[in-house]
């Protein structure tokens, strides 16, 4: 089809035609060789062709494959990675979460030790004025003890039955 009309063409072009008189018969079957040939030779040309289109069709399929492995792969992990991301999300909440309450908890803290140092302090304060007040007791209670003994003294001085002892 195509390429008979090119042959024509080239038969045309390069002087020969069927159609003159002057042809013999021996020129006629050269003619038909050489058509011939020329078909032939058009012929493993398309052959190659469909052949080389083939591999290649075949090599586009197998590309096309390859992609599309890698193409669901790909959006296997990007679903993957969408899940852990989430996860992630949700355990940064309850993260973030628990440190608000702790960050309470410890100012909650922080104000019952504060309440607590005041206590003690009170306490240590406390203990302190009890321990002046002791010592001063203990002090008293000497000074008592003394003058009870200075008193005694005096009064074996006046009693005149003990002043031969006192002597």
């Amino acid at each position: 089809m195509m390429g008979s009309g090119s042959h024509v063409q080239a038969i045309k072009s390069s002087g020969i035609s069927s159609y003159t008189a002057s042809t013999t018969d021996c020129e006629c079957e050269e003619e038909v060789v050489s058509l011939a040939s020329m078909v032939e030779k058009i012929m493993k040309n398309l052959r190659l062709g469909i052949s080389q289109l083939r591999r290649s069709l075949e090599e586009s399929r197998s590309a096309n494959e390859r992609l599309q492995s890698l193409t669901q792969k790909q959006a296997q992990m990007i679903e993957d990675n969408t899940l852990y991301i989430k996860e992630l999300e949700d355990m940064d909440k309850v993260l973030t979460q628990n440190v608000e309450e702790l960050l309470m908890e410890i100012k909650e803290i922080e104000a019952e030790v504060a309440r607590w140092r005041e206590a003690c302090e009170l306490e240590v304060e406390a203990g302190k004025k009890e321990v002046e007040e002791r010592g001063k007791l203990q002090e008293l209670e000497k000074t008592k003890a003394a003058l009870e003994i200075s008193n005694d003294k005096l009064k074996l001085k006046e009693d005149p039955r003990c002043t031969n002892f006192l002597m």
